[in-house]
């Protein structure tokens, strides 16, 4: 399955990177999901299960220090038969390691390779490469994390995504079984995360999805509004019928006075699923002067006074 998270790392790796943003990037990946070998040889290991990394991360190693390393694979035979593939590289190891700022016995990150705002976003990448996952934009649940075995190191990571000057993160830290997961909730800061890793073609399909879901939520919305108002001026209406249904029954039309309410109790009849607002721009058309909607329903509250009036007299019979 063709998922939205690998689609973020695959354009990531094909964008193309200048060398600062790219040795950012390697230490990243090396630091979250690689170790040191101290075996015959000392090597450098890291591992993926996806080959075009396999080879992006391959290739770093030949271009930026000029070793040949080992590349190999693994199939699981059980559950989904995922491969995995590893990258040795048992050449030049302390100067690899050095160069890149990488001591797996310190969590935090060296200042000096994310001494901008550029590099920050370049090892940001390295560990979304790594160990990253971003939900759907067709899944309401907005969520991108980032994984971490160590907490000290994931807190670094977490205070490396607040650093950021142009951008407001607000990131998560949070523990799930044996590892730490940095996270981000809302919409808007991971549009603003997929284009500081360099995936914007993944953060336009984020938003063009996340605009026309929350299009529909707003014109739904609107639909349980309308509804709900519809409603509420049709029970309205009810119980202005039977308060002019009982004033008529008792006082002749020509004996009413106010010949704005005898106009209203009219409308309201011929109008019963009219709005006060709508009743009051007929009101304003037939008497050429501007009557509000407060005018309106003061009125119907003098209709209904007068027909509870109307009710205690027959009941007082």
């Amino acid at each position: 399955m063709y998922s939205f998270a690998r689609k973020v790392k695959e354009e990531i790796i094909d964008k193309p990177f200048v060398k600062k943003r790219l040795k950012a990037l390697l230490s990243a990946y090396i630091k979250t999901t690689g170790f040191v070998s101290y075996g015959t040889n000392l090597s450098i290991i890291v591992r993926t299960e996806n080959a075009k990394i396999a080879r992006f991360i391959y290739s770093l190693f030949v271009s930026m220090y000029g070793v040949k390393p080992k590349l190999s694979y693994t199939k699981k035979m059980k559950l989904n038969k995922n491969i995995t593939y590893s990258i040795e590289v048992k050449e030049d190891i302390k100067e690899i390691l050095d160069d890149l700022k990488i001591k797996f016995l310190v969590d935090k990150i060296d200042a000096s390779i994310v001494s901008n705002d550029d590099c920050i976003g370049g090892y940001l990448s390295g560990c979304f490469l790594a160990s990253g996952s971003c939900n759907s934009p067709k899944n309401a649940n907005y969520h991108l994390e980032m994984q971490f075995s160590n907490f000290e190191y994931a807190k670094s990571v977490e205070k490396l995504i607040k650093k950021h000057r142009s951008k407001a993160f607000t990131p998560h830290l949070m523990k799930r079984r044996n590892n730490y997961v940095v996270y981000l909730k809302r919409s808007d800061q991971i549009a603003s995360f997929l284009i500081l890793i360099g995936a914007i073609e993944a953060c336009m399909e984020f938003e063009n999805v996340r605009v026309e879901r929350d299009y529909r939520n707003i014109d739904n919305r609107w639909q349980i509004c309308d509804a709900a108002n519809l409603k509420k001026t049709l029970d309205s209406a009810r119980v202005q019928l039977e308060d002019i249904k009982i004033i008529e029954s008792h006082i002749p039309n020509e004996k009413i006075r106010s010949e704005k309410m005898r106009w209203l109790m009219r409308l309201r009849k011929e109008n019963d699923e009219s709005s006060l607002r709508e009743l009051a721009e007929l009101m304003s058309d037939i008497f050429d002067i501007e009557i509000s909607k407060s005018n309106v329903n003061h009125l119907f509250r003098q209709i209904h006074d007068l027909a509870e009036s109307l009710r205690s007299e027959e009941n007082g019979r």
